[in-house]
């Protein structure tokens, strides 16, 4: 962690780390064959020294895993698929709206959610665009449905 993390973020960003794991070995046993393989993963822009580069790479993730659940919803067939997704994303939402406080304090949905009062979603296609950045391994989305 960066110099001066409080005990409390530490904390957090810790739960935060186990919970990724989680959700990890869990789509990986809901896909079973569907899924895609291990991911190589460059954060060398990151400077994990530095609180504020941490924190903007972490919401950036985070804001874009809520989106991208949000925007795969509609595309799956299997309501067992939707009800996991659906657990997931609740709790990716949560982390977004940590990180976001933690960044600026009364600012967990700016920029997210929209008029209506829902969040923005991602179609795949956009969620592979925006992760290329920190995701080195290539993904062919060409399969996936579009509607």
């Amino acid at each position: 962690p960066w110099s001066g993390i409080n005990a409390t973020e530490k904390e957090y960003l810790i739960d935060i780390q186990l919970h990724e794991i989680a959700h990890r070995e869990l789509l990986r046993n809901v896909l079973g064959d569907g899924k895609i393989g291990n991911l190589a993963f460059d954060f060398s822009k990151v400077n994990f020294a530095d609180r504020s580069s941490v924190l903007e790479a972490a919401k950036e993730m985070e804001d874009i895993g809520v989106a991208a659940y949000n925007g795969v919803a509609p595309l799956l067939k299997s309501k067992d698929f939707l009800t996991v997704a659906a657990k997931i994303v609740s709790v990716e939402a949560r982390h977004a709206a940590y990180i976001r406080e933690t960044i600026k304090p009364n600012d967990f949905t700016a920029g997210v959610v929209g008029s209506n009062g829902q969040e923005q979603p991602l179609k795949p296609a956009d969620v592979l665009s925006r992760v290329k950045k920190y995701i080195t391994t290539e993904i062919n989305a060409s399969n996936l449905p579009t509607a």
